[in-house]
């Protein structure tokens, strides 16, 4: 299989699109790993298009290895295919899941590591955000008590094949869920080959709501800026990058100089240490002049500035700020925060906004 094939766009594709995953595969495939599951998604939604190990890396946080591993049983199966372009390896989808067993998640949703409930973050594992993700795209509603709840149900063995793990994960993260509150389960199967049933917290329900209409409110309005944006001519693409570059600077430099402005402010505040400070500035100056001039009385003057080094030491001490605090502490020493080296070249400490937003995902 021959395709034409284009070079995605990660910035494009983390900014305004969201990334569908297929974790049910097509019917007659072999299971395979949740992670070939994932970028198998990846592959079957852009059948045109050439994604890179470091693309993948960014969107789904997986390391290089683990995607060579998810390529070959993919290869393996017959669901994708290999084609060489130079030095280059391009995978293509030879098939495509069903369009109902497709589980829509974006980038944010794939590398989330907890949820956010009742005003606590509650850590959770990769695949339990997975199968929360999962249940909250498929619930139906039923009225229960008289009050209209998201019912969801499923037999954990299904629900395990969905997200591609085992039952026992499957069901360690229901459990879970229900521990933490997200759940509760109204009916327990008697075998397993019943449905259990649990209904979904309502303060919950309306708060991951609010977020997915949000999420989808920003995606519309970033393809809205794309598509008035794909005109600009590439000079003015050049100038938006300088533009950022030197702002990023500006708001380093600025941070660190009102920083050490306000700690400042808060010792000459101190009458112990202004008056430490002036006799500190007096007495390098009278020791300066003694070095020349009355090397006698060098002695007395280095013992009377060590004095006065001490009592500034210790009224910074009882403010609780540092001698370092007292002077900017730039987020780049090399560079000072202007972003140029002395030799005049660009410093290396900038990070463009796609990369820093991709980091801020692997690092939360």
């Amino acid at each position: 299989m021959k395709a034409a094939t284009r070079k995605l766009n990660i910035r494009e594709r983390i900014e305004y699109f969201h990334v569908p995953m297929s974790y049910t595969l097509p019917k007659g495939a072999r299971k395979t790993t949740r992670t070939a599951s994932i970028i198998f998604g990846l592959y079957s939604t852009w059948k045109s298009t050439y994604i890179s190990y470091p693309e993948i890396c960014a969107l789904t946080g997986f390391s290089s290895a683990t995607i060579a591993s998810a390529n070959r049983q993919l290869v393996e199966r017959g669901m994708i295919e290999a084609t060489r372009a130079g030095s280059t390896t391009k995978y293509v989808a030879k098939v495509r899941p069903d369009k109902r067993d497709y589980i829509t998640l974006d980038a944010e949703e794939l590398n989330d590591r907890g949820i956010v409930f009742r005003g606590k973050f509650l850590h959770l594992t990769r695949t339990q955000c997975i199968i929360l993700h999962t249940i909250m795209s498929r619930l139906t509603f039923e009225k229960v008590n008289g009050q209209e709840r998201g019912v969801f149900e499923c037999v954990n063995n299904r629900l395990a094949n969905m997200v591609s793990c085992d039952g026992s994960t499957a069901g360690d993260a229901l459990h879970r869920l229900m521990k933490i509150g997200v759940l509760s389960r109204i009916w327990k199967a008697r075998n397993r080959y019943e449905k259990n049933k649990y209904i979904v917290d309502r303060e919950f329900l309306e708060a991951y709501r609010k977020h997915t209409e949000e999420r989808k409110k920003r995606a519309r309005r970033r393809a809205v800026e794309k598509n008035a944006g794909a005109m600009i001519p590439a000079e003015n693409a050049v100038l938006d990058a300088r533009a950022d570059f030197e702002r990023h600077h500006a708001q380093n430099y600025a941070r660190a100089i009102e920083a050490a402005e306000k700690n400042v402010a808060i010792a000459n505040a101190d009458e112990a240490f202004r008056e430490a400070e002036r006799t500190r500035r007096r007495l390098e100056i009278d020791v300066a002049k003694a070095e020349v001039f009355t090397p006698l009385r060098l002695p007395d003057l280095q013992k009377e500035l060590e004095a006065a080094n001490l009592a500034r030491a210790a009224a910074l001490d009882r403010l609780g700020i540092s001698s370092e605090d007292l002077t900017p502490q730039w987020t780049c020493a090399r560079c000072s925060d202007t972003g140029w080296l002395p030799d005049g070249r660009m410093c290396g400490c900038y990070r463009p906004p796609m990369r820093r937003r991709a980091e801020r995902r692997r690092n939360p």
